[in-house]
C-alpha cells in the first residue's frame, strides 16, 4: 500500500499534544502517504481545535450516535458538522446490542415489516451528512443491516422516533 485514503485520529491523547499529532500528520498528507484526515471522540473543542491544526479538511468526526444516544447532536457537534462539511460518523448504532427499543420505534417498524434495528440504522442514514458504521459478526444481521439502506422514513415517521 503507497497511501491511506483516510487516517483517523481514534481517542485524543492526554499524554501527546495535538499539535504534535498533526505535525506529523500534516506531514503525512504532503508526503502523499495520508490522504484525508479525521478524528473520532472529539467534542467541540478538540474538534475545532483540529481544523486549526490541520492543513487540509478534516472529512469526519466519528462519535457515538443513535436513536437512544444523541449527546453529540444535543452538545452541537452535528450541526458544526454540517456547517463546515465534516462527515459525522455514527459508531455503535445499536449501541452494542443494549439498544432501547421504545414504543414509537416498535411501531415504525412493525408498519414498515421491518426490525427496530433497521428502522435504527434507516433513521440514522436519512440525516444529512450523517454515515453509520454497524457492525455485526452475525450474517443475517449484517443482511438486514444492509437492508435497513433502502427504507426511506416518512417526515410523520422520524418525528414520531425524535
Amino acid at each position: 500500500m503507497d497511501y491511506l485514503d483516510l487516517y483517523l485520529i481514534h481517542w485524543p491523547s492526554r499524554a501527546v499534544p495535538l499539535s504534535d499529532t498533526f505535525r506529523t500528520l500534516n506531514q503525512l498528507v504532503r508526503d502523499g502517504k495520508v490522504r484525508r484526515l479525521g478524528v473520532s471522540n472529539f467534542n467541540m473543542r478538540l474538534l475545532k481545535q483540529s481544523e486549526e491544526l490541520a492543513e487540509t479538511p478534516i472529512v469526519t468526526d466519528q462519535v457515538p450516535y443513535s436513536l437512544n444516544d444523541r449527546t453529540y447532536a444535543d452538545n452541537g457537534v452535528l450541526a458544526y458538522c454540517r456547517e463546515r462539511n465534516i462527515l459525522l460518523t455514527a459508531y455503535s448504532p445499536i449501541d452494542q446490542g443494549s439498544f432501547k427499543i421504545s414504543r414509537a420505534l416498535r411501531a415504525v417498524a412493525q408498519a414498515r415489516s421491518a426490525s427496530p434495528y433497521q428502522i435504527a440504522l434507516a433513521w440514522l442514514a436519512q440525516q444529512a451528512r450523517v454515515i453509520t458504521i454497524p457492525m455485526s459478526t452475525n450474517p443475517a444481521h449484517q443482511k438486514e443491516n444492509l437492508e435497513a439502506a433502502d427504507i426511506e422514513l416518512s417526515q410523520q415517521e422520524v418525528r414520531k422516533l425524535t
